[in-house]
């Protein structure tokens, strides 16, 4: 999914309006069940788009999720639904924002009003396909739970993946990775401290895997950090990903990294902000080495804040 390739899209944190199939999710009520019912939709109509495409969504097996919180759940919706707008934009289609990201602990109504949007995205993608109608819709089966969600639109993201978009590159990892920095330095600043004396390291010959181990270093930080100074908790506290073995591949380490950018978010609102996360700009010939010291200057950070309130 390298920027270089396309052009600027509405993505995870831009900001904009929402589609108007979204106001099905605008009830007071609306729960996990819900939403997992809503990304089944998604999912089941991707099957449809690969009928058509001659092409079939990979089979993760069964998914072990735990921890998962709306926040979680959210900035996962986000990136799936910035792979859709990918896919629309390859298939001539204009690209639609799904708005900023939400201040405060995300509830099931958010998560499934940003799923339903890209529900409506992926359904206009039918006539290109040479699809028309519509799908049943899924029945509603209660007792889902956010950690159910989450599986299901990690089944839907790989499944847009096999549609045709480019695969998940460095780029697109570091714009996160340099998010979750910017978003630490409010942190530091919402604490009160202007000055922070944090070195920065300059590595080479980094991969993926490297990354995705330094990725949990850094939650070991983030929690450290909680212990220090707990009216910053989020909701449920720091929640690391499950660590995946085998190959690592910049998906895996993106998915990752969204679900500490979700907590970073959480974090910088217990402290008080109502500022939403705002994605840096996307950048160009980054590296895995590039997304390991955007890591490393984020842990130092934490870590630089720990022992200044414990002098």
């Amino acid at each position: 999914m390298d920027v270089a390739k396309w052009p600027m899209i509405a993505v995870l944190g831009l900001l904009g309006g929402m589609s108007a199939d979204a106001t099905r999710a605008v009830a007071q009520n609306v729960t996990p069940s819900m939403a997992y019912q809503s990304v089944e939709d998604a999912r089941r109509y991707a099957d449809r788009l690969h009928e058509a495409n001659l092409s079939a969504a990979p089979d993760l097996g069964a998914l072990t999720i735990d921890g998962r919180r709306p926040r979680h759940v959210l900035q996962k919706a986000r990136e799936v639904s910035e792979k859709v707008q990918m896919l629309r934009w390859i298939n001539g289609l204009d690209q639609r924002s799904l708005g900023a990201f939400p201040v405060g602990e995300p509830t099931p109504k958010d998560v499934r009003a940003a799923i339903d949007a890209t529900f409506a995205d992926l359904k206009a993608l039918g006539p290109v396909f040479g699809l028309d109608g519509d799908i049943e819709p899924t029945p509603l089966v209660d007792g889902k739970t956010p950690n159910d969600v989450y599986g299901n639109l990690l089944r839907l993201s790989a499944s847009i993946d096999q549609l045709g978009i480019p695969m998940v590159a460095p780029n697109d990892v570091y714009q996160v990775a340099s998010t979750i920095l910017r978003e630490t330095e409010k942190i530091r600043l919402a604490l009160g401290v202007v000055d922070l004396s944090v070195d920065r390291s300059a590595s080479d010959g980094k991969t993926p895997a490297d990354v995705y181990a330094k990725v949990f270093d850094l939650c070991k930080q983030m929690r450290s950090f909680v212990d220090a100074y707990p009216h910053a908790a989020p909701p449920g506290g720091v929640a690391p990903p499950a660590r995946r073995t085998g190959e690592i591949t910049p998906a895996i380490v993106l998915d990752a990294l969204n679900i500490v950018l979700a907590d970073v978010g959480g974090m910088k609102v217990a402290l008080g902000s109502v500022e939403p996360i705002a994605m840096t700009d996307r950048a160009t010939g980054r590296t895995p080495s590039n997304v390991y010291d955007a890591l490393d200057a984020v842990i130092r950070t934490y870590a630089a804040l720990v022992a200044l309130n414990a002098s």
